[in-house]
């Protein structure tokens, strides 16, 4: 169940987006063991997790966790409704960086509309209709693009 007062905080005005972060490390400050995040976090963890990607218009990975982990920026059923609720579409964006270009030519988290943020010249070879690749310079340039959508 998604919190009665907004996780992510009261809304903001139209005028100014926001970026809140959410992230699970070991307590040495690891954020991977063996290369994989999937063990990291407890279930309270994962259920926040859950719940802050149901408040989010879009969710943003870095390539190399979408290399190393079969995840997805879904939220899961239980929490659809919640979403329609609050005005939100079913799901949110999901959204990846990278500069190498290098990702899986199948995954789960195309399943949903994703947008690829390129920040190099680098080949893409994701090519599926739920799949968008743009061409960007910095991270900056992905939050602006972001805001607008």
């Amino acid at each position: 169940m998604i919190h009665p007062r907004p996780l992510l905080g009261e809304p903001r005005g139209t005028d100014r987006p926001y970026l809140a972060i959410n992230m699970v490390a070991t307590l040495d400050g690891r954020a991977a063991l063996d290369g994989s995040a999937v063990g990291i976090g407890s279930t309270a963890d994962k259920r926040l997790m859950r719940e802050l990607r149901a408040e989010a218009d879009v969710v943003l990975h870095g390539a190399g966790t979408v290399r190393a982990d079969p995840l997805s920026a879904r939220v899961p059923p239980d929490l659809v409704e919640q979403r329609l609720a609050r005005g939100l579409s079913r799901q949110p964006l999901g959204a990846i960086v990278t500069r190498s270009g290098d990702l899986p030519v199948r995954h789960p988290y195309y399943e949903s509309s994703s947008v690829i943020y390129v920040t190099s010249s680098a080949a893409v070879a994701v090519e599926l209709p739920t799949v968008e690749v743009c061409r960007v310079s910095t991270v900056v340039e992905v939050l602006q693009d972001l805001a607008r959508r």
